[in-house]
């Protein structure tokens, strides 16, 4: 088997703007028939909880990322581990306030690989909040590489402080 890969980093943005905040999130994704290499994720901070800030003020993030593979059969006495192991990565940044940033998804000095026809979660916890997008259902997205549905729920909606992700697509041939 042969991986062939388009080198361009795709992106996909959400069709929501931000409405909310929240200081995790998880969303669950589904590859579709080519391996998926995650290289980035796009958040925005949060505007400062006191609303008296002189411009450019930061506040510094950590920011914990998990990848986790789900078994298709899921997890049980006769597959007691997941096939992939989970990944962690953290992020630890001083961000201004009310500005976008870009998390890299490097694990081991290389960008996450998302096995074909595979599902994972994707969590993400932050010691302060981050703005995010709410909705009343569980936000199910269709795309040609992958689907991914937001797991996270509060107060009867679903969060997601994700805002774009980047990827690689590698084709099987």
């Amino acid at each position: 088997v042969a991986l062939i890969t388009d080198n361009r980093v795709k992106t996909y943005t959400y069709p929501q703007l931000y409405n909310d905040t929240c200081n995790c999130g998880s969303t669950e994704l589904l590859t579709k028939d080519s391996d998926i290499e995650l290289c980035a994720v796009e958040c925005r901070t949060n505007e400062s909880s006191t609303q008296m800030v002189p411009r450019g003020q930061t506040c510094e993030h950590e920011i914990q990322i998990k990848i986790t593979h789900i078994p298709y059969r899921g997890v049980n006495t006769t597959y007691p581990e997941p096939e992939h192991p989970p990944v962690e990565i953290s992020f630890v940044k001083e961000l201004e306030y009310d500005t976008d940033f870009v998390i890299p998804l490097k694990h081991n000095h290389q960008n996450v690989i998302l096995k074909a026809n595979n599902k994972y979660k994707i969590e993400l916890d932050s010691n302060e909040y981050i703005s995010s997008m709410n909705y009343k259902t569980s936000a199910y997205q269709a795309t040609d590489s992958f689907d991914m549905q937001i797991k996270t729920r509060k107060d009867g909606y679903y969060d997601n402080p994700i805002k774009r992700w980047y990827y690689k697509e590698h084709n099987r041939k």
